[in-house]
């Protein structure tokens, strides 16, 4: 998406391809190198072109280059910027071991996933209902891989689960299911997909 609403805070991909944000600024989730609430749209630090598609989480802001790269900024206390450690940033940081493979993107409201090369799909911050997919419910700094039965071909986080649309057309979800938001048919949580 090129338009993204989170926590009190919304960014947009501008007709030149950089990303401008408002609102809270709170873990510094604009991406301006500051704490302060703006009213009015700033210029992310760093990202002034070749931006493809933004997401808004809580705490966090993830976008998505066309070369590939994923970058994500603010509040990173379970991990929610997907570079390995705990540390927040109020600028843009590389997420770790995607590289130049990031076909798609999706924010949740503090986990965010990927499409890699190959329709792999990858998953990193909170995961207190499994939302990232690796069968456990350990928050993860880095991205993990969710083992899925297909290839991923888009992908999308609610608040706290994800789903991914595989390449025969049929959806896997995983993560929270107390409103059966997973379409299992089931109740409950799955941590697995």
């Amino acid at each position: 998406p090129t338009l993204s609403a989170g926590g009190n805070h919304t960014c947009a991909v501008t007709a030149s391809a950089g990303l401008k944000c408002w609102g809270s600024n709170g873990s510094g989730k604009l991406g301006d190198n500051t704490l302060t609430d703006r009213k009015a749209a700033v210029q992310v630090s760093g990202l002034t072109a070749n931006v493809v598609a933004v997401g808004a989480g809580n705490i966090h802001t993830c976008a998505l280059l066309s070369t590939g790269e994923a970058r994500c900024w603010g509040g990173n206390g379970e991990g929610q910027l997907g570079t390995g450690d705990n540390l927040g940033s109020k600028i843009p940081q590389t997420v770790s071991t995607l590289g130049t493979g990031a076909l798609a993107l999706a924010v949740g409201r503090d986990h965010s996933c990927a499409i890699a090369t190959g329709g792999v799909v990858k998953c990193w911050g909170v995961n207190d209902h499994g939302q990232l997919g690796d069968g456990t419910t350990n928050s993860s700094s880095a991205p993990l891989t969710v083992s899925l039965p297909r290839a991923a071909v888009a992908i999308a986080c609610g608040s706290s689960h994800s789903c991914a649309l595989l390449d025969d057309a049929s959806i896997s979800c995983w993560g929270a299911n107390d409103a059966g938001q997973l379409g299992d048919g089931a109740a409950g949580h799955s941590t697995n997909v």
